[in-house]
């Protein structure tokens, strides 16, 4: 079972890499929601705010579109599963019902209740249409991401959700010199975070706080507190694995099963998308 996840979650991880790697070369937006201050930018660092808000963007439908189909056939290969629910998605998108353009606005505006009246109209399982606008998403944010990340010194960040986008993270890593790092599945922003302490609700009481493991995963741990009930999972590296080139995405989809046996011990899951309220 689990050499099937592995070589699904290879599959994903390559294609969607390859995807995004292609649509990023090209003009996403046709205006930037970037401040030029860089001041300003350190400014709303320092005070724990998370740097792009939501707001009304000019999308380049033809290279949106290009993308989405392309990202329905990459799902099709891994979810096999899930096909008649990513059939009924392309029929909707296809009728003109539910243009794609929709679906990226309501995801970057993190409007989840729209997309819960789609999964219902269109017969749509509402944790593929998730992922899929998630999935859909992600190179528009990345691309805004960057370009912030270009203008600021992320040392300044120190809170447990997004600089950039404001949503906490799916997955860290333990890197071999003892650092941890937290990764945001939306945008694909990276950063640094103290090795003591939860990165949902601060807590850095050592009484509260501890891990979990799960025989099979020998690579993973669940940093647990038990102050906010809440779970962050980590693959902990080796030496070769603590650099840049590490693929979140594919580790990600691997540690799926984490997040049942830390449900199973009392923790609550924080939904895949959910944005900080600190602003």
């Amino acid at each position: 079972m689990f050499q099937d996840e592995q070589k699904n979650s290879d599959a994903w991880a390559a294609d969607f890499s390859q995807m995004i790697e292609a649509v990023s070369c090209k003009q996403l937006l046709n205006n930037f929601p970037l401040p030029t201050d860089k001041d300003q930018l350190h400014q709303l660092l320092e005070a724990g705010k998370y740097l792009f808000v939501p707001q009304e963007l000019e999308i380049n439908q033809p290279v949106l579109e290009e993308y989405f189909e392309s990202l329905l056939i990459a799902l099709g290969k891994i979810l096999p599963d899930k096909g008649e629910d990513l059939d009924n998605l392309d029929r909707a998108y296809r009728s003109g019902q539910l243009p794609a353009q929709q679906i990226l606005r309501a995801t970057i505006s993190n409007s989840w209740s729209e997309l819960k009246v789609w999964s219902q109209n269109f017969s749509i399982d509402t944790n593929v249409l998730q992922f899929v606008s998630l999935s859909l998403a992600r190179p528009f944010r990345q691309q805004i991401a960057k370009s912030f990340l270009a203008h600021i010194d992320l040392w300044l960040w120190h809170q447990g959700f997004c600089p950039i986008c404001g949503h906490w993270p799916v997955l860290g890593r333990l890197l071999y010199n003892g650092k941890k790092e937290l990764w945001c599945c939306c945008c694909g922003t990276r950063w640094n975070f103290v090795r003591i302490g939860c990165n949902f609700c601060n807590n850095k009481n050592h009484d509260d706080l501890g891990f979990l493991t799960v025989d099979g995963y020998d690579k993973y741990r669940i940093y647990v507190c038990d102050k906010c009930k809440r779970y962050q999972k980590f693959f902990v590296c080796s030496e070769d694995q603590s650099g840049e080139e590490f693929d979140y995405d594919k580790e990600y989809l691997l540690s799926v099963e984490l997040d049942q046996a830390a449900i199973g011990a009392g923790f609550v899951a924080e939904p895949v998308g959910m944005v900080s309220t600190a602003n």
